[in-house]
């Protein structure tokens, strides 16, 4: 007869605990942590800065792939402004997508944008792809 995922923790936990008193592993990873931390632990701000930018660059270029059709921004030393054609949000189909022209400048200095959260609701975990729930709002 198998042995039970029960019986292998309760064994595999006895076996670690006379184990960690033989040895004091809790103690000794405690003290090597905090050796590692004395060691490294100025450079880790950085290793994670690092890591964060790695990230972002790596989420801007995938995005880049998967959506070649989608265009990215121009910058130029004229008046500060934003001027944007038929803008969307990127993660809606191209289908029910509503877009927009918008152009943020000296005349032009905010917007108000408004929208219904509904639209979101139907992507719920567990239903059919294309079938909404109730609250479809399309």
């Amino acid at each position: 007869m198998a042995p039970t995922s029960t019986s292998i923790i309760r064994t595999s936990s006895t076996e670690y605990s006379v184990l960690d008193l033989l040895l004091l592993a809790g103690t000794q990873l405690c003290m090597a942590i905090e050796q590692w931390r004395n060691e490294h632990g100025a450079a880790l701000r950085g290793w994670m800065d690092a890591w964060a930018e790695f990230e972002a660059l790596n989420a801007l270029a995938n995005y880049a792939q998967e959506n070649q059709d989608n265009t990215f921004p121009e910058f130029s030393d004229d008046e500060a402004g934003f001027e944007a054609s038929a803008l969307g949000h990127p993660l809606m189909l191209n289908e029910t997508c509503v877009r927009n022209e918008v152009q943020l400048n000296g005349r032009t200095r905010s917007y108000v944008v408004s929208g219904v959260v509904l639209t979101i609701s139907p992507c719920g975990a567990g239903r059919q792809p294309g079938r909404a729930g109730p609250n479809r709002t399309a």
